[in-house]
C-alpha cells in the first residue's frame, strides 16, 4: 500500500490489482484501519490491526497484522509502516 496513492494487490501468476487507497475506517474497539475498495471488478478490503505478527518464513516481527480479502478469498500476513 502507498500512502494516499494506491492499493496494490500481487499474486503469483495473475495480474496485479491496482486500486486508489479509499478513506480508511477505524475501529473503535480493536483500533483496526479498515480500507475498502471496490472496482468494476474486484472488491478489495484491507484490515491492518496493531497486534504484533511474525513471518513465519523469516521469522521477522512486524508491528501489525494484516488481513486482505478479495472477492471472498482471505489471506493473511504481517505488515509494518505505510510507504
Amino acid at each position: 500500500m502507498e500512502k494516499g496513492k494506491a492499493i496494490r494487490f500481487m499474486q503469483v501468476g495473475k495480474p496485479d490489482l491496482v486500486a486508489p487507497v479509499p478513506i480508511p475506517m477505524t475501529d473503535r474497539v480493536t483500533h483496526a484501519r479498515v480500507f475498502h475498495a471496490i472496482t468494476e471488478v474486484n472488491d478489495l478490503r484491507v484490515v491492518i490491526e496493531p497486534t504484533p505478527c511474525t513471518d513465519v518464513m523469516s521469522g521477522h516481527l512486524f508491528e501489525t497484522t494484516v488481513t486482505v480479502t478479495l472477492n471472498r478469498q482471505t489471506y493473511h500476513a504481517c505488515g509494518g509502516p505505510l510507504k
